[in-house]
């Protein structure tokens, strides 16, 4: 279901990857849907499209969900929906051309890390890829944004993986889906029975079944190996509402200018899934589900396991954003911090087979090198090991921020 359209748009300029970008509009710009108002020569950004039709009132600089302190582009909307004109489907006659239009999109990761699509898609110069695997798992409690599309749009979906193994030369596509969800499978199967190289496989029904390494070795049998990115062993995973998004522009030409976002928990009248164009502020989008049930205690973006807890309502929608979750106060509190009793919770429930109790004592005395030595880079940020610590120490908050160090490369107290 779209949202009605907001009085105002607040468009942040980074809206996943690692960079931002700069607005190429200044205040007092006609703007039409689809029109581009951000880019970079950064290859660790995608470009930023208006979702609306309107007139910029304002550059301004303001916290986004990403950054403190991010340039915002903000557009009062017209209701019109003008589509701009540079909104054609892309001619694509080769690879090249085919990245291009990937990155004309504005596309990045939709299943949570906003990677940059066609970073990701540009793979490995290592080994040539021979699989695509359409990411449909969805294993987090709550959201439900990609199963919906997945239902809604199976050919789209379908064409989209096409374009995809064709101008990548992917020869095998596999589409993972998980065991829940078996009459969405049985869909998928009966539309691709007669297509060349295109299968359905079942994930387990557990978390973190959606995680690409697990992704791979459950519905290709084949384990990455430590340090390897699933390029190196010729693997492309990409979520299923990327590839959706992806198509819809190869067919349109309109960038990903809008998402589904699944609305839920105790705190919120109207849970549902809901098409948001990029730039509404939460608290609008709280207002369309009817606004709150109990008093708001906890925001977060994402799922509850592995999702980024807000200060605010008043933050845009990015395009990362698969889910809003509102949770009141008996949701939100946990019980207070204590001792830790050497349980081996953490380590029996690791995905990654880590030691988070290690781990975390080494993040706290600064210990890089001894970071790194325990794979500190093999966490997978899934938030099993705090989930399940009866001392309820932040164990997965601490390994995030010890990943995000080491793999930065940046100094820290003890090393500088």
């Amino acid at each position: 279901m779209p949202i009605t359209l907001p009085s105002v748009v607040r468009i942040p300029m980074t809206q996943g990857g690692q960079a931002g970008c700069r607005p190429v509009v200044r205040s007092g710009d006609r703007v039409c849907v689809g029109q581009l108002i951000g880019d970079s020569k950064s290859a660790m950004a995608a470009p930023v499209h208006s979702s609306v039709s309107g007139t910029v009132i304002s550059i301004e600089r303001g916290p986004s969900q990403q950054e403190q302190n991010d340039i915002h582009v903000v557009i009062e909307t017209d209701g019109r929906q003008t589509v701009a004109d540079t909104v054609q489907p892309p001619v694509i006659n080769s690879r090249a051309d085919f990245l291009q239009a990937v990155r004309s999109c504005g596309l990045v990761g939709l299943g949570g890390a906003g990677f940059p699509t066609e970073r990701k898609y540009a793979a490995s110069k290592k080994t040539p890829l021979h699989t695509l695997i359409v990411n449909g798992a969805e294993c987090e409690p709550f959201v439900t944004s990609d199963h919906t599309n997945m239902t809604v749009y199976v050919r789209d979906i379908i064409a989209g993986s096409a374009a995809i193994m064709k101008w990548l030369a992917i020869e095998k596509c596999i589409i993972a889906i998980g065991a829940d969800k078996k009459e969405t499978a049985e869909l998928y199967r009966s539309v691709t029975a007669e297509l060349s190289g295109i299968s359905v496989a079942l994930l387990p029904r557990q978390f973190p079944a959606g995680e690409e390494t697990m992704v791979i070795r459950e519905a290709a049998h084949v384990r990455i190996l430590p340090g390897n990115l699933p390029a190196d062993q010729g693997f492309l995973v990409s979520n299923s509402t990327t590839v959706l998004k992806l198509q819809h522009y190869l067919m349109t030409g309109m960038p990903l200018v809008s998402r589904t976002v699944t609305v839920d928990g105790d705190a919120v009248k109207m849970p549902m899934n809901v098409e948001v164009p990029v730039g509404t502020s939460i608290a609008d989008v709280l207002a369309f589900c009817a606004g709150e049930k109990k008093p708001l205690r906890k925001l977060i973006a994402g799922g509850p396991m592995t999702g980024t807890a807000l200060p605010s309502a008043e933050l845009s929608v990015i395009k990362t954003n698969n889910a809003l979750l509102f949770f009141s106060e008996n949701r939100s509190d946990l019980n207070k911090e204590t001792a830790c009793i050497n349980c081996g919770r953490c380590m029996e429930n690791c995905p990654a087979g880590l030691v988070p109790t290690m781990l975390y004592k080494q993040w706290l005395q600064k210990d890089l090198k001894s970071l790194e030595k325990n794979h500190i880079l093999a966490c997978i940020g899934c938030g099993c090991c705090s989930y399940g610590c009866p001392a309820r120490k932040p164990l997965s908050d601490a390994l995030t921020m010890a990943k995000e160090t080491v793999a930065a490369g940046k100094p820290m107290e003890n090393d500088r």
